[in-house]
């Protein structure tokens, strides 16, 4: 029996390995993370129809492919989708921006608010109640404030 990595896998096999793995991604796991790799096992199965290489050439072929596929996918993908909600999903992004009036007076830099129907740890410099803040950042369930005027 020859040795493995000196003997060429048929280019089919990679074919249908890379048919599998888009399957999968298709059906059972979706994420786009086996579309990339059974992409490129379909590419290599194609370069050994081709070209006849060793099973070690063609996982040479396939490791690097594989990686720099999934990175180029990954990346195509995070640029390409927009959204009309933005912050869907991260609540504590669509509040900064927003005034407030203090309800009880920030003293030691910190505080507690109610808005909605949640309480807000608020941090911020010391303020009498009544007086009206913006948020500038969310820190965790801390609200980051500064003076409106």
């Amino acid at each position: 029996m020859e040795n493995l990595l000196s003997t060429a896998l048929l280019y089919w096999y990679w074919i249908i390995a890379g048919l599998l793995l888009i399957g999968i991604d298709i059906l059972i796991l979706p994420g786009s993370f086996f579309l990339w790799v059974g992409l490129s096992a379909i590419i290599v199965g194609g370069v050994t129809f081709f070209i006849p290489l060793s099973f070690g050439g063609q996982l040479l072929i396939f490791s690097p492919l594989a990686l720099i596929i999934t990175w180029a996918g990954k990346s195509y993908v995070k640029k390409s989708i927009h959204s009309d909600a933005p912050f869907l999903n991260r609540r504590s992004d669509q509040l900064i921006g927003t005034s407030l009036v203090l309800t009880r007076s920030i003293v030691g830099g910190h505080a507690q608010i109610s808005m909605g129907d949640s309480v807000w740890n608020v941090r911020g410099p010391d303020l009498p109640a009544g007086h009206s803040v913006i948020i500038k950042a969310v820190e965790g369930n801390t609200l980051i404030v500064v003076s409106k005027d």
